[in-house]
């Protein structure tokens, strides 16, 4: 090859890399924006890969970062039915602690439950580790039926799959893969 060739095929390569991250740039930026207007208070959503990639094959990897206030207002909105339970709060730490004043025929007794955040069939669900009240520990049958299910708003189920759920630090992380004409 000649050493005009050369260059020239250099040139068109350099050009041709700095368009791809350029268009990679203005995508992540374009992409951020519109997911950070769309989440719910509380929740962080971050593009996870490749953008350009992700919108040539109709569905791109995100992060959901969910703030414990998400959490509790999502565990309130889905108390089960026939629970006579109040959510007094939620802390995230290693585990999702869930502080619930539960009515029982002797009177309110308070509770705290912890559970992991859990995917299944790509939905979020929890599952209970453990249950105390006043220091005791007591059956997890107490609390059976007890989730977060996709119905609560946390996440869109329509436009977002599940892969992953994961407590860090005092947040709860989600992986998922996000339909992108979804709207």
């Amino acid at each position: 090859m000649r050493r005009r060739t050369k260059i020239v095929l250099a040139a068109t390569l350099f050009a041709a890399l700095g368009a791809l991250a350029i268009g990679e740039g203005m995508a992540r930026a374009s992409l951020y924006a519109r997911l950070a207007a769309s989440a719910p208070d509380g929740i962080a959503v971050a593009p996870a890969g490749i953008v350009l990639w992700g919108l040539a094959a109709g569905s791109m990897p995100v992060t959901l970062t969910v703030g414990a206030d998400a959490m509790a207002t999502a565990v309130a909105e889905n108390v089960p039915e026939g629970r006579d339970a109040q959510v007094l709060g939620i802390r995230i730490d290693d585990y999702v602690y869930v502080d619930l004043m539960v009515a029982t025929p002797i009177g309110d007794v308070p509770i705290e439950v912890a559970v992991i955040p859990t995917v299944s069939d790509g939905a979020l669900t929890t599952q209970v580790v453990s249950v105390t009240a006043n220091g005791f520990e007591l059956p997890v049958s107490l609390v059976d039926g007890f989730s977060v299910s996709p119905g609560s708003g946390l996440v869109d189920s329509r436009c977002l799959t599940l892969r992953d759920a994961r407590v860090e630090g005092d947040t709860v992380v989600l992986s998922a893969d996000a339909a992108t004409g979804c709207q």
